[in-house]
């Protein structure tokens, strides 16, 4: 068996190579090669969850997979924005049925919050939408111990926020 020291440490490195994923992600040139690398990346995030005993944290990481899988065979904004009213339920079964404590209600949070974001046609509503996602999910990853987590909310939602105050893109490129 794994010491806990150690054990904790491979969570931490592990969600840290599932976050570098998410981050390269956004950097691809296809739409197909963006979700991939956001699937792949989700994956490990939710192991390194198991292994910090946060399933909460973990269960709703599926949802993240599930969202990316339906929008890998659906092209169709509308039709993915009709489905993804189906994950504010389930994203509260998988709390209710992974539930390790309050904390999760900040993990559901952050998930309910970037399910509203995708459903949104306007960049600047989606993007205020992130950042309180990333909210969220950092709170949860303080209190769940996820270093990794709390850094790539961090970052992420400081990222979102300051394309809010921005503003959009009036270049006509």
């Amino acid at each position: 068996m794994i010491p806990e020291l150690s054990q904790t440490l491979w969570a931490q490195i592990l969600g840290g190579a599932g976050f570098l994923v998410l981050v390269v992600a956004p950097l691809t040139r296809t739409r197909h090669r963006f979700l991939l690398l956001d699937i792949l990346g989700m994956v490990p995030v939710g192991v390194h969850y198991v292994m910090l005993k946060a399933t909460g944290g973990a269960a709703l990481c599926a949802i993240y997979i599930l969202m990316d899988l339906i929008a890998f065979h659906l092209h169709s904004s509308v039709a993915m924005r009709r489905i993804y009213y189906g994950f504010y339920p389930v994203a509260a079964i998988f709390t209710a049925v992974a539930w390790t404590g309050p904390a999760d209600l900040l993990a559901l949070a952050g998930t309910l919050f970037a399910v509203a974001s995708r459903q949104q046609p306007g960049l600047t509503l989606l993007k205020f939408l992130v950042f309180l996602s990333a909210v969220g999910w950092g709170a949860y990853g303080i209190l769940a111990g996820s270093v990794s987590q709390t850094l790539f909310s961090l970052f992420y939602g400081g990222a979102a926020l300051f394309a809010v105050f921005r503003g959009p893109d009036t270049s006509g490129r």
